[in-house]
């Protein structure tokens, strides 16, 4: 932002400046910088921004959870962001520019668990759909539309993740309803091939 547009706004390039600064300590450099163009000339929209991520910073996930974001590359950077729906009086702009939307949180050890593509799918789609929770109870038909798998490898699938200690069922199924399984701190999972009997 140019100084010129600065006065403009009413503030000073300094004040700007800070608030994108707090805005990448309070997410990450990246959602800062992205934030840099769209409130160009608007520091009240800024401010807004700053305030609703100081209100959403804590921390609603499990001190053990990373987030996996689904369409990164190899290698791409180690992106945070707190859950912007939980905050129904974010300011609408916000919500509405935010690139780190439609993401969820799931432990880095997942990958090194030896787990297989179906396991993996069941085991994000269970941490999509915990939340800050760590509670999710997907039906089997749930679990088979969203992770396109045939419904035969579901039972399988949680079988492996319950045998890691990766979930554990909080509440057993019953004939109307569907079991709830908890996701477990990645520290007390089994180690792979020693899996609990």
């Amino acid at each position: 932002m140019s100084p010129q547009q600065t006065d403009e706004a009413g503030a000073t390039p300094g004040e700007y400046e800070a608030f994108i600064q707090e805005l990448a300590q309070l997410t990450n450099p990246e959602y800062a910088e992205d934030a840099r163009l769209p409130f160009a000339g608007n520091i009240q929209g800024l401010q807004e921004l700053v305030q609703y991520q100081r209100q959403a910073r804590p921390a609603r996930q499990p001190a053990w959870a990373r987030p996996v974001v689904a369409d990164a590359a190899p290698g791409a950077p180690d992106v945070r962001t707190p859950d912007v729906g939980a905050n129904r009086e974010a300011p609408a702009r916000a919500v509405r520019q935010s690139p780190l939307k439609n993401r969820f949180w799931a432990p880095d050890k997942a990958f090194e668990m030896g787990l297989d593509a179906t396991e993996l799918a069941v085991y994000f789609l269970l941490c999509r759909r915990a939340g800050g929770t760590s509670v999710a109870w997907p039906s089997y038909h749930d679990i088979t539309a969203s992770c396109r798998i045939n419904r035969r490898k579901v039972r399988p699938a949680l079988a492996r993740l319950l045998a890691l200690g990766m979930i554990e069922v909080a509440r057993p199924a019953t004939s109307t309803k569907p079991a709830w399984y908890r996701l477990t701190p990645h520290d007390t999972w089994a180690k792979p091939g020693k899996e609990i009997a």
